[in-house]
């Protein structure tokens, strides 16, 4: 018996899919931090809690995306979905990342001199959309480290409101 649920998209939820390919062609297509950007809300955020890196604000995920993000991803990446979950105001997807790590991914992996290796792991992200752009982008990861740098960046009044 087969009891895999087709997929089938409300006119609610076709926005956030579409908003969500929009993004990941323009970073990992593209490699152009405006074009991510434009996929965004006017004052977004990212969070990636596995480094303990935040950004607030078009300039400062700009440069996040422009200086570090980007150059940082290994010419061989491949991206594997493994299962989407849309909401109303929300998308969560788990994917495994493939790379060879032979360049610097200091926005990924902090103070981690390339390997050379082939790389394999799991990346589940959360995504908030507002007005059908994303708000927030929200890495969740295993490892516990923290790159300060980016962290400072975060300050206390800027900080989002609690999803209510």
């Amino acid at each position: 018996m087969n009891r895999t649920t087709p997929n089938v998209l409300t006119p609610d939820q076709q926005p956030l899919l579409a908003a969500w390919q929009r993004h990941t062609y323009a970073e990992f297509v593209l490699k152009d931090a405006d074009a991510a950007l434009a996929t965004m809300s006017e004052n977004p955020y990212l969070l990636m809690i596995a480094t303990g890196m935040a950004c607030v604000g078009r300039a400062a995920v700009r440069e996040y995306y422009a200086d570090h993000f980007l150059p940082a991803i290994p010419p061989d990446l491949e991206l594997q979905s493994l299962s989407q979950t849309i909401g109303s105001d929300r998308l969560v997807e788990e994917m495994v990342v493939r790379f060879t790590h032979t360049i610097e991914m200091d926005c990924s992996f902090p103070r981690c001199a390339p390997p050379g290796g082939e790389q394999s792991l799991l990346s589940p992200l959360s995504l908030a959309l507002k007005t059908a752009k994303w708000r927030t982008s929200i890495s969740i990861g295993t490892k516990r480290h923290c790159c300060p740098r980016w962290a400072s960046s975060i300050i206390r009044s800027q900080q989002p409101a609690p999803a209510a």
